[in-house]
């Protein structure tokens, strides 16, 4: 019988959705004052992160990994080269649009989900290179083949159905934490990248002037 992929950490899996989140709000924040076609590449980037951050709390494996993967590693060579442009020839307004902080930041974020999702697909070739019989499916096939008895399926014995043990308030607890523990670090790493951008560096409400209004 074919040994299944263990399940993702819940927690991992939310870090990840919160990484990809934080790195789609920093790149769309990067459009306000980038030149047209660096901002719609900024844009659809963090549009694409933004999603697939959304989808990753709501599926037990994060999805379209390779996809994301090429999302992921994609830009980050991009900047370096439009980087290693500017400097050459001296463009101030292109060096602008790619600010080193914000940039350095949303590159973290999506190297910390480039190196999960390498690690998880590398887990699933090794498991597809040691199948005892190559009619039966792959892992990656039989994630995707809906099995309403895969939820109690314990991952040491794929085959052998029992119900799914219930969580402990100490599990309970050691999730919440991690994911609490996830979200402030991820979090406290966006704010610092918005905070460079240009959108960041808008004033606030409180030092507006509006026609009629005195905002203090």
């Amino acid at each position: 019988m074919t040994p299944s992929l263990p399940p993702l950490s819940p927690v991992l899996r939310i870090w990840l959705g919160f990484a990809s989140l934080g790195a789609g709000l920093i790149h769309l924040a990067l459009v306000i004052g980038a030149p047209p076609a660096l901002a719609t590449a900024f844009a659809l980037l963090g549009a694409a992160e933004f999603a697939w951050g959304t989808f990753c709390f709501a599926r037990d494996e994060p999805p379209l990994q390779r996809l994301a993967l090429l999302f992921v590693l994609l830009p980050l060579l991009g900047w370096i080269g439009l980087l290693l442009v500017a400097a050459a020839v001296h463009s101030t307004e292109l060096t602008r649009a790619l600010p080193a902080l914000p940039l350095a930041i949303s590159t973290l974020l999506d190297t910390v989900v480039a190196v999960a999702l390498g690690m998880r697909m590398r887990a699933r070739r090794r498991l597809d290179g040691v199948r005892p019989n190559p009619g039966l499916p792959t892992a990656a096939e039989a994630e995707a083949d809906p099995d309403p008895d895969a939820g109690q399926r314990s991952s040491g014995d794929p085959g052998t159905p029992h119900p799914v043990p219930e969580s402990s308030p100490a599990q309970t607890v050691r999730f919440l934490l991690g994911v609490a523990l996830g979200a402030l670090i991820i979090a406290a790493l966006t704010t610092t990248g918005l905070s460079a951008t240009e959108a960041g560096q808008f004033p606030s409400v409180h030092e507006l002037n509006l026609p009629g209004l005195h905002l203090h």
